[in-house]
């Protein structure tokens, strides 16, 4: 017998609600508070509609997480983050319409775990991967692999590391330290190498 099985596998988007919420705030045209009413709010609904559909395991989708590293690049000491940067460089994913901020590699990766529980999304004050509202839930957590994680970054006066391999195998260590610091909720771990496909795309199709 053949069983289908939902879940979210990426990036949820946000509503239009909330996006107007966010330029208001950004342009001075209102406070913060109503952007993380809205937040939490469309969070919630996304999270009960996954438990309605019988999910075996919820997600926040990545929900208000701008791209896949920003936390890392947001929190890491070993990335140059782009509030440093103020607000460029900014380089396309992957040749569509969504960009990302791309920090460069300053530092070996740390450790000790730095990002998965201590990261905090600047608009809305919490946790970026909000791990509160998957509390006594079976939940899945949505993160950059190893290999993705070293191509996004800039690495081209990378002098830390000898090689990309030297890079990558480190990445996976310092991943393997943020995982252990996770909440016992989380039954599932995704790991997104968008690089693993892209890197094979002969580069007369990237175009």
């Amino acid at each position: 017998m053949t069983s289908v099985r939902g879940a979210i596998a990426g990036t949820h988007p946000m509503g239009e609600e909330l996006i107007q919420a966010i330029l208001d705030f950004k342009y001075g045209r209102a406070d913060k508070e109503p952007v993380k009413t809205i937040f939490q709010k469309e969070l919630k609904d996304l999270i009960h509609l996954q438990e309605k559909l019988s999910f075996p395991v919820v997600s926040t989708g990545s929900f208000g997480i701008e791209d896949l590293i920003r936390p890392f690049t947001r929190s890491l000491e070993s990335l140059k983050s782009y509030d440093e940067l103020g607000d460029l460089p900014i380089n396309r994913w992957h040749f569509s319409n969504t960009f990302y901020r791309q920090p460069s590699l300053v530092s070996e990766f740390p450790n000790n775990a730095t990002v998965l529980l201590n990261d905090t999304h600047s608009l809305t004050d919490e946790n970026a991967y909000s791990h509160t509202y998957l509390e006594g839930k079976k939940a899945k957590i949505i993160l950059p692999g190893p290999l993705s994680l070293s191509y996004l970054i800039d690495t081209s006066h990378d002098t830390v590391y000898q090689s990309q391999q030297d890079l990558i195998l480190a990445a996976g260590r310092y991943l393997a330290s943020e995982i252990s610091t996770l909440p016992d909720q989380y039954v599932e771990i995704q790991f997104d190498e968008p690089n693993l496909v892209w890197d094979r795309i002969p580069r007369i199709l990237r175009t």
